[in-house]
């Protein structure tokens, strides 16, 4: 039986190296990517570490810098010769930066662009022929709350977000008669190190620098009141990318502690 193998990008820390991990643990091959080549070693001895007894799963990281798109193709060939065959994709690479419209310079804007949803619909472009060969797949893309509301200082991040969400509804449709389903996942404020930069710049706008202040004030957000985990979120992905979910597709599933619900 071959084993189902998930290629992550962005999977040296926060919320992809939590679905790294447990992804290993839960049996599956696991190909990652990301530009932080001293911390992959880390994270594969953590992951290799979590394979259980009589497993053959094996887990690998690819050394990438997200805007060079022709040593991404060359990366997913590589996982093909590697694994046979990638069945399970998460694009998780993407950054915050904050500003309005004066604010942000057009190159801030492209970069992001470039990160947050050019890198998607490239990995997609190269990764969706071997799950129509194989005629299954299943997909995750990484959103925001900020898909369904907007904030303040965040016009240009936003629009990304919002961009990704016809990019999830429409390649569902595009490919669903080929068993492959498309679906994304919308965190709220997690505890990751992008977080803790945001709580830091929140902190000298409007809390003189104290930290733990801009961190009660983001908590009181969510309606339960804390920030979630990289742990929590993984949870998620991994439920999206199994075939527990096999009924699951073109949806946008929210895990922020009610913060979109208030």
């Amino acid at each position: 039986m071959n084993i189902p193998t998930l290629f992550i990008t962005g999977g040296t820390s926060g919320m992809a190296k939590a679905t790294v991990l447990q992804a290993t643990k839960a049996g599956y091959n696991v190909a990652f990517m990301a530009r932080r080549a001293e911390e992959w070693q880390t994270v594969v001895a953590e992951a290799k570490a979590l394979i259980e007894t009589g497993n053959n799963n094996e887990v690998r990281y690819y050394e990438w810098d997200v805007t060079d798109f022709a040593r991404l193709e060359e990366i997913i060939n590589q996982v093909r010769s590697d694994f046979w065959s990638i069945t399970h994709l998460f694009c998780c690479a993407g950054t915050h930066i904050p500003g309005d419209i004066l604010s942000t310079t057009l190159d801030e804007r492209n970069n992001l662009w470039t990160l947050n949803v050019t890198h998607m619909f490239m990995t997609m472009k190269f990764v969706l022929p071997m799950m129509i060969e194989s005629k299954q797949g299943s997909i995750v893309l990484m959103w925001s709350d900020q898909t369904f509301i907007a904030k303040r200082k965040s016009s240009i991040y936003g629009a990304t977000k919002a961009a990704i969400w016809q990019l999830t509804k429409s390649t569902a449709l595009d490919y669903a008669e080929y068993n492959i389903r498309v679906n994304a996942i919308c965190p709220g404020t997690i505890e990751t190190p992008q977080a803790l930069m945001n709580a830091q710049k929140l902190a000298d706008l409007s809390f003189a620098g104290d930290v733990e202040a801009a961190k009660h004030e983001l908590s009181k957000g969510q309606m339960i009141e804390r920030r979630g985990t990289p742990d929590e979120i993984a949870n998620v992905v991994l439920f999206l990318l199994s075939d527990q979910a096999s009924f699951i597709t073109g949806s946008l599933v929210t895990a922020d502690g009610g913060y979109t619900s208030s």
